[in-house]
């Protein structure tokens, strides 16, 4: 008799916990609770206790729902690492589930899987579906996947595809849709650098950075057409501060201050605030362990406009010379031999360049060039 009423106090007290939700975290900690809703990327849990909380998607590692059964199988194929049969099983929970909330946790939790999975190209078509979904939030953009398939995949052409064709609609409103259009090509960016496609890392950043840029106004002889034209002077004081700054070895500080006050610059200023701010990422980018070539690649494109815009001051040598060390970070030797052979052909003659023309001559000798 008093094995029975033990058995039943055992029932009773361990049916709760068995019919529980439960989520466990990327620290391995577990809630227990029933899942109430699903919004902004977390979950909503209220614990047995009766106590409601929140936990952001990402940080979830795995979700177990008492009833329903085909969405927790999923989770346990992805927490298994087989992702493929984990999508397959999301899709099925999906298409059953009957609250909008579940269903929208669901696909994302596939989407999840997609990521982990390197499978970029349903990735890529799921995190744009979840961003027009969300009209583009910022939370929304920072989901974007993270990992790619290997060096010459199939799939990450494939991705690449989808991703023009979504930035060429969206050019249609190139104004409303800036923001958007940044984000995938950034994307497009880092599935070229996983592919190995410097060309295409650097065609695509100056893609992005043309984003920004204004049209310059065409003045006629005798016409400012209305533009006041920037008074020239002497080497701004300010500028030789940051130069200062940046040989002390705080390439953040210059960066900060001249992207915010470059508009302001004077005409005369602005090759040397060009040259500085090229001359700064670079440091930046080998002080932070050469990881962020986003800002190597802002540091070229810097670097070349110097040379481009300002090609008859003295600060364009120095800025093509510099050019060519963002090359070989980047790993692309052929181009920084061109950009060299470029100095010495535009400035061999010049002597007040002599420092920067026998650098260029000796890498080209050097190098058998």
């Amino acid at each position: 008799m008093r094995q029975i009423a033990a058995v039943t106090l055992l029932i009773m007290f361990a049916s709760p916990l068995s019919l529980a939700d439960v989520l466990v975290d990327d620290r391995g900690l577990s809630s227990e609770g029933e899942i109430t809703g699903y919004s902004n990327y977390e979950v909503a849990l209220t614990l047995d206790s009766g106590l409601p909380i929140g936990r952001e998607l990402l940080r979830i590692k795995t979700i177990e729902v008492t009833n329903n059964p085909v969405f927790t199988k999923a989770e346990k194929l992805r927490a298994k690492k087989d992702y493929s049969k984990a999508v397959a099983q999301y899709r099925k929970a999906e298409a059953a589930a009957r609250k909008r909330w579940m269903k929208r946790l669901i696909s994302d939790r596939s989407y999840q899987a997609m990521v982990d999975g390197r499978m970029i190209d349903q990735a890529v078509k799921q995190w744009l579906k979840l961003v027009d979904a969300a009209s583009v939030s910022q939370a929304s953009l920072k989901l974007a996947p993270g990992k790619f398939a290997k060096a010459g995949a199939a799939t990450n052409k494939k991705a690449v595809k989808v991703l023009e064709d979504k930035v060429t609609r969206l050019m249609r409103n190139k104004t409303r849709n800036k923001v958007y259009i940044k984000a995938v090509l950034a994307l497009v960016m880092k599935i070229h650098e996983a592919d190995g496609n410097s060309d295409g890392v650097t065609k695509t950043a100056e893609r992005i950075s043309s984003l920004d840029s204004r049209p310059k106004p065409t003045l006629q002889p005798g016409d400012n057409n209305g533009v006041k034209t920037p008074p020239v002077g002497p080497r701004s004081t300010k500028l030789k501060a940051l130069a200062v700054r940046l040989k002390a070895g705080h390439p953040g500080d210059v960066i900060a201050a001249i992207e915010t006050h470059f508009p302001k610059y004077r005409q005369v200023d602005r090759p040397e605030a060009m040259l500085l701010l090229g001359k700064a990422q670079l440091l930046k980018y080998k002080k932070d362990g050469r990881k962020n070539r986003k800002l190597l690649i802002e540091a070229g494109l810097n670097l070349m406009g110097v040379f481009s815009e300002y090609e008859s001051e003295t600060q364009a040598v120095e800025a093509l010379y510099l050019a060519s060390r963002v090359s070989r970070e980047l790993g692309n030797k052929p181009a920084a031999l061109r950009v060299l052979r470029e100095l010495v052909n535009n400035y061999g003659d010049d002597e007040q360049q002599d420092t920067w023309v026998k650098k260029a001559e000796a890498e080209l000798k050097a190098a058998g060039k």
